[in-house]
């Protein structure tokens, strides 16, 4: 039985708006406009994000990129850091740990959200007033946890009833729900990685209070942060057992999602570099927060090796990735595992040092890789994580902190459409030897007397790709083969030109 009662999963809310429309915590802030020729001084105004308007490589803006506002990095956020106190103080936050903090912490998110909304006078009522459509948050932002999982569980149902007549009204809904197993003391050694087995069971049941909740707010996917998933040092640590132990953790939730009848997509985020489960530089086990030294050690590193871990323990058909920004984009997406997208990105060091600049040269490339693979899948999109700097004390701040990163990503895009490149650099692959050793497109499935026969994507067979005697065959008949510049400086320029 549930914590959260007998009640059934609710239908996913309908996309159109239900007259939601109060100032009750953002007086003087209307929605938000587009108005390409908005001055530098108009920053609440989009100036490339078209939203369902505007149409680039033949979807929506809005389709490409599903803009998501972050809840907790918006309405959690109070400018406290390492070294000074709170320096926000917002009308729906008293700083206590209590449901009606909690449910006006909501209420001002989605008044918040139907303000992003992206209009333009002429066919403003054309749109409905729906601003950011989806948002993303982890279970402990809609409730305190009780003393009791029985407590927790009403918490729970109370915040959900609150959620749900807010989606039904405003047409927003979660992109993703995340599970918080990383906040918490407990947590301190891991959650699915935790020698000790009484952690690993709260998490446990954690994870399935947390995905029945996403079941029931109509979440597009569910979401795993590695956060504390790793190891502090191999004098004390059993390796291969924390591994196995995380594997069979993620394998739970895969077959509760089956038995709960949840539709969305499991989403698995790895850590980076000094980010959390990475010792003492990080916030891992042990870990004292970003910067300084090393000692500690991630499971899930980056995208390769998570990749690695789900397919060796079987677990790869079961989740895809959410990354940031850089590397692991690509190498996601080329393993077909990218699922989604945070707007944010460590520097070379590996440390988030301001999450207000935007990598406009990343964003662009990021933004090709996704045109290039026909866009994000069902529950994904852009994680849009834009807390503003501690300085910056008005709620004014915190619209245009989101505006700029929308309208960043919006630029991106736009920048990518044009400058998608023909596939000329592997034209010696397209025919003769070349189309063999690629197997003809397809995938390899049998081996034959010179190499594998592959099948194409239609499921004809093809020629059988080359062994190394046929390579060497080739060599003695064509020689030499002709070096090609890669004209990294030409495409550079290319990207700067859209840039």
């Amino acid at each position: 039985m549930s914590m959260y009662g007998s009640g059934q999963a609710s239908k996913r809310q309908k996309r159109e708006t239900r007259n939601f429309d109060t100032n009750e915590f953002f007086p003087g802030l209307s929605r938000v406009e587009y108005r390409p020729e908005a001055g530098p001084d108009e920053t609440l105004f989009y100036r490339y994000y078209g939203g369902a308007t505007e149409r680039v490589h033949g979807r929506t803006m809005e389709e490409w990129l599903r803009p998501a506002v972050s809840f907790p990095h918006a309405f959690r956020s109070t400018g406290a850091d390492a070294f000074g106190q709170q320096t926000f103080q917002r009308p729906w936050d008293d700083g206590t740990n209590t449901m009606d903090n909690f449910k006006r912490r909501i209420r001002a998110a989605f008044e918040f959200y139907t303000k992003l909304v992206v209009s333009h006078h002429s066919y403003f009522n054309n749109l409905g007033h729906v601003g950011a459509k989806y948002w993303t948050l982890y279970d402990r932002d809609l409730c305190p946890e009780g003393e009791t999982p029985e407590e927790t569980g009403r918490n729970m149902d109370e915040a959900i009833e609150l959620v749900t007549e807010l989606q039904q009204r405003t047409g927003v809904r979660p992109l993703w729900l995340g599970v918080d197993l990383f906040s918490h003391p407990r947590y301190v050694h891991g959650a699915g990685t935790s020698p000790e087995a009484g952690v690993v069971a709260m998490a446990g049941a954690q994870v399935r209070r947390g995905m029945e909740a996403a079941h029931r707010l109509g979440a597009e996917a569910f979401l795993f942060p590695a956060a504390r998933e790793g190891f502090p040092s191999i004098l004390h640590s059993d390796i291969q057992r924390e591994m196995r132990n995380y594997a069979r953790f993620l394998r739970m939730a895969a077959e509760f999602k089956e038995k709960l009848g949840f539709r969305g997509q499991l989403l698995l985020a790895p850590t980076v570099p000094e980010g959390p489960a990475c010792g003492s530089g990080g916030w891992a086990k042990g870990g004292t927060g970003f910067g300084g030294g090393a000692g500690g050690h991630s499971y899930l590193y980056d995208a390769m090796s998570a990749l690695c871990f789900l397919k060796h323990h079987q677990l790869d058909r079961h989740f895809k990735l959410s990354v940031h920004l850089g590397n692991d984009v690509h190498i996601s997406s080329a393993f077909g595992v990218l699922g989604s997208l945070d707007t944010y990105s460590p520097t070379e060091d590996g440390i988030y040092h301001d999450p207000s600049v935007i990598d406009l040269r990343e964003a662009t490339l990021a933004m090709k890789t996704i045109l290039e693979q026909n866009g994000l899948p069902s529950g994904g999109g852009l994680n849009v994580v834009a807390a503003p700097h501690r300085q910056s004390i008005e709620l004014r701040d915190l619209f245009v902190a989101h505006i700029s990163r929308i309208d960043a990503f919006a630029r991106a895009l736009k920048a990518a459409s044009r400058m998608l490149t023909d596939g000329q650099r592997y034209l010696s692959f397209h025919t003769g030897f070349g189309s063999r050793m690629a197997g003809g497109a397809g995938s390899p499935t049998a081996v034959g007397a010179s190499g594998i026969v592959a099948t194409s994507p239609g499921g004809t067979t093809t020629e059988a790709t080359p062994g190394l005697e046929e390579c060497e065959e080739y060599v003695r008949k064509h020689g030499e083969p002709t070096q090609t510049s890669a004209r990294h400086e030409h495409w550079e320029a290319t990207l700067a030109h859209y840039l």
